[in-house]
Parts: structure tokens; C-alpha cells; sequence
């Protein structure tokens, strides 16, 4: 499968996946690329689209299990989000083949970023502990840029105060028994998983 590159391969199981036929599969791969001597055999497309379902990309990885990062990659994403600044990291996985960690470490290496989610920063307030990496002056500064002293953190907030450790009596060990529950086996399924529990947070929770 090394002969194909990643738009020939995502190619391959988008058509392979709409048309759910080898052989359109193949004729289609060939008007595109016009590549008649190499269209994709059957056992190359099934190979591919099971590699998908089961690692969530199209891409080689080495031997230790790390996907490839090369340049072709890191430009394919690049021109992407350039192309689209507000495109979500699943919908660039979803049209590149790759996992969302391979799109954001792709995103990162072009020093860009995909655009992930907006939050109304006119309400509420930022919480966080008390550790000195989110509390240096450098930090602090760029929170208040977004929250102003709607902040409760170390030294804007009473020492000892309950508000300062609700995280860590409650919410820490509530999200710790509901997200492993169904035994997430990769980051991107564990990410998806707290953030699915915190949006089920409720009222009746919280009494």
C-alpha cells in the first residue's frame, strides 16, 4: 500500500464506501489519477478501509506505532485549514483520513490550528487550582485578557474556599467512574467520552 499516497487513498475508500463496489472502485481510481497500469486490487481496498475502521487512519505507522508525519501530510492539512480557518478537527479527520491527533499534531507542525470550539466569553467565570504553571504572572495575564475579574483562582479567591474544591471532591471522581465505563481504547475516544459526561452534567447532579 506504500505506492499510494494519502489523496489516492482517501479517494479510494470514499468512492469504495458511496459505491460499495470494487470494481467502480477501481475504474473510478483510474479516471481520476489515470493510473492504469496500478488501479487498487480488492485486497488493497479491503485492507485500507479495514486500517480505517480499526486504527481511525490511512496512514503507515513505524514500528513503535507512531503514524508517519510527512511533509505531504503536514501541507495537506495545512492548505486545508488555511482554505477553511473554521473547519473542526473532525471534519478534518473525516476528509483526510487521519486521526484527529495526527490532524492536530499536522496543524501544529504548520503552526496553525484547527478550530475547535467558541465560547461566550462575556458570561461566567474561569476557575482552575492553584498549580504554579496556571498561575504565573504570564498566565494569569492572558485569562484576565479574556475574563477580567471574573476569575477564581490563587490569590483572587479566599484561601481554602470550597468554590476553589469542587473539582476535586466531586466532579474529578464522578467523570473518573462514568468515562472509563465503557473502556475507551484510544485518546481521541477517551477526549470524546469527558467531553460527552461533562455535557451530562446536569442540575439533578449537582444538588
Amino acid at each position: 500500500m506504500n505506492r499510494y499516497t494519502l489523496e489516492q487513498r482517501v479517494f479510494i475508500i470514499r468512492v469504495y464506501w458511496k459505491t460499495d463496489s470494487i470494481q467502480a472502485c477501481q475504474e473510478q481510481f483510474v479516471e481520476r489519477f489515470g493510473d492504469n497500469r496500478h488501479p487498487p486490487s480488492k485486497s488493497t481496498i479491503w485492507a485500507l478501509a479495514k486500517k480505517l475502521e480499526t486504527h481511525g487512519t490511512l496512514l503507515d505507522r513505524h514500528a513503535g506505532g507512531r503514524e508517519q508525519m510527512t511533509q505531504e501530510t503536514i501541507t495537506n492539512v495545512k492548505d486545508r485549514l488555511l482554505a477553511s480557518p473554521s473547519k473542526s478537527l473532525r471534519r478534518l479527520s473525516q476528509e483526510t483520513g487521519m486521526s484527529k491527533s495526527s490532524c492536530q499534531r499536522a496543524a501544529k507542525k504548520a503552526k496553525l490550528h484547527a478550530y475547535r470550539y467558541t465560547v461566550e466569553l462575556s458570561m461566567g467565570y474561569f476557575q482552575q487550582d492553584g498549580a504554579t504553571c496556571h498561575t504565573s504572572n504570564a498566565s494569569m495575564a492572558e485569562i484576565k485578557s479574556f475574563f477580567g475579574d471574573r476569575v477564581i483562582s490563587k490569590g483572587l479567591w479566599p484561601p481554602r474556599s470550597l468554590d476553589l474544591t469542587i473539582p476535586d471532591f466531586f466532579l474529578w471522581g464522578h467523570l473518573k467512574g462514568t468515562v472509563y465505563s465503557n473502556k475507551p481504547r484510544t485518546i481521541d475516544a477517551l477526549k470524546e467520552n469527558v467531553r460527552t459526561e461533562i455535557q451530562a452534567i446536569n442540575a439533578d447532579i449537582l444538588a
